[in-house]
Formats: structure tokens, sequence, C-alpha cells
């Protein structure tokens, strides 16, 4: 009797992979964590990044400002939600620029 043999596909086989990598897993759920409150900052910071209060200017920790507040009365929790946005874009552009000049001078090596 002939057997049936079961073609899997390149990305059935890198899931499969990734899968048995935990370590690789954890770093995939936290960058997708961070990539969720860059995109969503504005609906979950809980005030603008640019929102002053002088009433609050250099306020200690409380559960009205979780972070506290800069001597401009700037929340910085909103500012640290704000900042992933810039990170993972300075993170996604560097890893870019290296890839480009990477692939260009490995090229010309080769």
């Amino acid at each position: 009797t002939e057997k049936k043999v079961r073609k899997t596909s390149q990305f059935r086989e890198v899931m499969k992979r990734l899968r048995r990598n935990k370590i690789a897993v954890a770093g995939m759920i936290i960058f997708l964590f961070f990539v969720f409150i860059a995109v969503f900052a504005p609906l979950i910071a809980p005030y603008g990044y640019r929102e002053t209060n002088i009433m609050d200017a250099c306020a200690t920790p409380s559960l009205k400002h979780p972070f506290g507040c800069d001597d401009l009365g700037r929340d910085l929790l909103s500012r640290l939600i704000y900042g992933t946005r810039w990170s993972l874009g300075l993170g996604l552009a560097s890893t870019a620029f290296g890839l480009f000049f990477g692939i260009i001078i490995g090229s010309i090596a080769g």
C-alpha cells in the first residue's frame, strides 16, 4: 500500500519551529504589545502628550498621575505611552538602514 505524503507549507514549518522556541514567542508577544500601545496611544493615554497643567507641576505619583508630572505639569505616563511611537519608529528605521546598507556592502564583497 502507498502512504500518502502530506506536503506542508514553508509557513507552517516556520510556525511549528517558532512555537517550540518559547523565548522567541515571548519576544514576539512583547513586541506586539508595544506595537498595540503605539498604535492606540491616543485611546490609552489618560492625557495628551502636550497637555500641561501648571497646578500639577512636579507632582509626585498619585492616582491622578500614576508616574507623576514633570516641571511643566505634563503627565509622565502619557508621555511614556506616546514615546513608544518614537522608539518603535527609530528602531525600525535603524534596522531598515542597516539592512539596506548591509545588503549593498555584502553584495559588493561577494
